[in-house]
C-alpha cells in the first residue's frame, strides 16, 4: 500500500493539508479515504501516469549534474550585500514562470509569489548560501544562488535575470562564475533542479557542462476544490 507523507512545511505555509506520495510504477492507486484526509497530494513518479484522469501532471522535474574539475572564468565575482533586497525578490519573481505552484490555477491566493519571496529570503538568510549577482546602472539584473551542501557537494538554486537584459548573455556569465565559486571551494560535484518545460534553463545549464542526472513527473491531485479558496 502507498504511504502518503505528511508534508507539514507545505501545509502550514499555503494552509492546506498536503501530503506527498511517491511512485516507481505507471498507476497512482490508493484507497480513497486516505486521500479525503487531504486537500492536495504531491505525486512523485519516475514514470507518467496512465490512471490520471484525477490528477494534473505540473512538473517535470529534472536533476542536471556536473563534475567540477578545472575553473574556465576568472572574472570578478560580484556578491550580494544586504543593499538590493527587493531587486532579489523582483528577479525571484521573474524566475518562477515556469514553477508548478505558478502553472496549477487551483493556486489562487498569491502562493507562487509568497512561495518563490520565501525562497529569496531564505537564501539570503542561510550561512551556507551565496548569492552571485550582475549589475547594470546599479541594478542587480540577475543572480543565481550558490549552496555548499557538503565538503564536496553543491547546489544552485534560483538563477534569475531580468526580462529586460535577457538575451546579453547575463545569464551563462553568472552560471560560470557560480562553477568558478565550487572550484575555489574545492566543491567537486553539482547539481540545479529545474522543469524540462523550461527550455531556456535546460540549454543553459547544458551549454555549461551540466548533464540530465534523473527526471521525476509530478501530479497534483486536489481531492476537495471546496478549500481552494480559503
Amino acid at each position: 500500500m502507498l504511504k502518503i507523507n505528511d508534508l507539514k512545511w507545505d501545509s502550514s505555509f499555503f494552509n492546506k493539508k498536503i501530503g506527498k506520495v511517491e511512485i516507481t510504477d505507471e498507476v497512482f492507486n490508493i484507497e480513497e479515504h486516505l486521500l479525503k484526509s487531504y486537500d492536495l497530494i504531491y505525486i512523485f513518479s519516475s514514470q507518467k501516469l496512465k490512471n490520471n484522469e484525477t490528477s494534473t501532471l505540473v512538473d517535470e522535474k529534472v536533476t542536471y549534474f556536473k563534475k567540477i574539475e578545472k575553473s574556465e572564468d576568472h572574472s570578478e565575482i560580484l556578491f550580494y550585500d544586504n543593499n538590493c533586497h527587493e531587486q532579489l525578490i523582483k528577479l525571484g519573481l521573474q524566475s518562477g514562470k515556469y514553477s508548478r505552484f505558478n502553472l496549477d490555477p487551483n493556486f489562487v491566493n498569491n502562493e507562487y509569489e509568497n512561495l518563490y519571496t520565501q525562497w529569496v529570503n531564505n537564501s539570503i538568510s542561510n550561512a551556507d548560501t551565496e548569492i552571485i549577482i550582475e549589475e547594470f546602472e546599479n541594478l542587480v539584473v540577475g543572480f543565481v544562488t550558490v549552496v555548499k551542501n557538503n565538503a564536496a557537494q553543491g547546489e544552485i538554486g534560483l538563477v534569475a535575470v531580468d526580462e529586460a537584459h535577457r538575451g546579453k548573455g547575463i545569464a551563462k556569465k553568472l552560471m560560470k562564475q557560480a562553477l568558478a565559486y565550487f572550484y575555489k571551494n574545492n566543491i567537486k560535484e553539482v547539481r540545479v533542479v529545474t522543469q524540462l518545460f523550461n527550455k531556456p534553463a535546460c540549454k543553459l545549464y547544458e551549454s555549461v557542462g551540466f548533464e540530465i542526472e534523473d527526471v521525476k513527473y509530478i501530479y497534483h491531485h486536489w481531492t476537495n476544490t471546496n478549500i481552494l479558496n480559503k
